[in-house]
């Protein structure tokens, strides 16, 4: 899915840690892989929000770990 959200609901989304990591995170995370794609400008709308819009994309499926495991070479 891509989906538009408010800047600070998209980093509360997509937060892995910090003061913005809660619950909201946990739950989304918990049911897909959630990535912040990029802000759109007020003023690509009519009338112009007071917020910035921002986009992301959510895939379905858990949060994969970004540690890459080693590889082990045999003798």
């Amino acid at each position: 899915m891509t989906l538009m959200f408010q800047k600070e609901v998209a980093q509360r989304i997509t937060a892995t840690g910090g003061r913005d990591y809660g619950g909201l995170s946990v739950r989304a995370q918990w049911l897909c892989t959630c990535e912040r794609l990029f802000d759109v400008g007020p003023r690509a709308f009519v009338p112009p929000p007071a917020v910035t819009p921002r986009w992301c994309v959510w895939c379905r499926g858990p949060r994969r770990s970004r540690r890459r495991t080693p590889t082990r070479s045999t003798p």
